[in-house]
């Protein structure tokens, strides 16, 4: 959940205002909606719909033909488009191909009410934007148009990362006040003096989503490529305050190692999840002869010791730990379809 000071911290500043020349709505209603997603999430119980698993089952069966549509639309855009903006429309339709494939394993996993709830509502985001991309093919969309489209979605999808680093921050936060042994009223005085200090980098780094100019094509890699340097160092700084406070707040010798492992570990479970996310890729949307399928299936073998050796960390979270399960999961599913 995201943390009260850090919602409260962000509500402060809803004043703020991207250009208006921008192809985004203006900043105050962006930042009102997503301050009310935070909302949202912070009130909102983990209740199940009775009807949840046959909506869920409705769109498992629409994203097969949702694949289908949104790989046809690919194939055609590289015959249509040149080289570099269709790099770009790749670099947003690949992880949507990738990452619905991924939610049509777990969910024949039949998870709990919870995780249930994280599928829908993954799986309504991605078919929402798998369809306006196929949308743009069934429209014959022009050049232009879908210049703009993609400049677009790649300014969402940074705004996107803010808002991942943002919970990552508070995940962190949590981990470090839940890890001090003491009475609640000294976590929450701890947590108040804290966040004067990590105010000002949740801002700025919530700031960069505004921008002063609409980025061409042209300048769209290097614009991102700042931007997302601004952002690493923003939520490193934000980590390395959190570091700092409590190293001097109750100094031990260990502090400092402890949270450099547990992110560390944080880090290992995310490349893990990315790598199994890439052969997932190869599996389902490649043809393997023979030579690749031995490749693969030793990629995942080595996948799967790391998933096993991740697991065995008695400092994994429960979270994690369901998430590290998910992961093998997925690796035994893959190694059914390459046999």
């Amino acid at each position: 959940m995201v943390d009260k000071d850090i919602y409260k911290t962000l509500s402060t500043h809803a004043t703020y205002r991207v250009d208006s020349s921008h192809p985004l709505p203006d900043a105050r209603s962006a930042l009102g909606r997503f301050l009310k997603k935070i909302g949202d999430i912070f009130n909102r119980a983990p209740a199940v719909d009775s009807k949840l698993s046959g909506r869920i089952s409705e769109l498992e069966i629409n994203a097969d033909t949702i694949l289908q549509e949104l790989i046809a639309f690919k194939k055609k855009s590289e015959k249509e488009l040149d080289p570099r903006l269709f790099s770009a429309l790749g670099s947003l339709i690949d992880p949507i191909i990738k990452e619905i494939a991924r939610l049509q394993v777990s969910v024949k996993r039949k998870d709990g009410a919870t995780q249930q709830v994280k599928i829908f509502s993954r799986y309504t985001v991605l078919i929402d934007k798998a369809r306006f991309w196929i949308q743009q093919g069934k429209d014959r969309a022009g050049k232009k148009k879908i210049q703009d489209a993609v400049i677009l979605h790649i300014v969402q999808d940074f705004h996107e990362r803010v808002e991942r680093d943002i919970q990552l921050i508070n995940d962190y936060l949590t981990h470090a006040i839940d890890g001090i042994d003491a009475a609640i009223e000294v976590k929450n005085e701890l947590r108040a003096q804290l966040m004067p200090m990590l105010s000002p980098s949740l801002l700025r780094l919530y700031q960069l989503r505004e921008s002063n100019e609409e980025p061409s094509l042209e300048s769209l890699v290097l614009w991102r490529s700042k931007a997302d340097n601004s952002r690493e160092n923003l939520f490193s700084s934000s980590l390395h305050t959190i570091d700092t406070f409590f190293k001097d707040f109750l100094p031990t010798p260990s502090k400092e190692k402890e949270s450099e492992y547990m992110l560390a570990l944080l880090m290992q479970l995310v490349n893990l999840e990315e790598k199994i996310m890439g052969v997932s890729d190869l599996v389902n949307y490649d043809v393997l002869d023979n030579t690749q399928r031995g490749v693969t299936s030793d990629m995942l073998e080595k996948l799967e010791q790391e998933a096993h050796e991740l697991n065995r960390n008695l400092r994994l979270s429960d979270e994690h730990g369901d998430r590290v399960q998910q992961s093998l999961h997925i690796i035994t599913s893959l190694r059914k379809k390459i046999c």
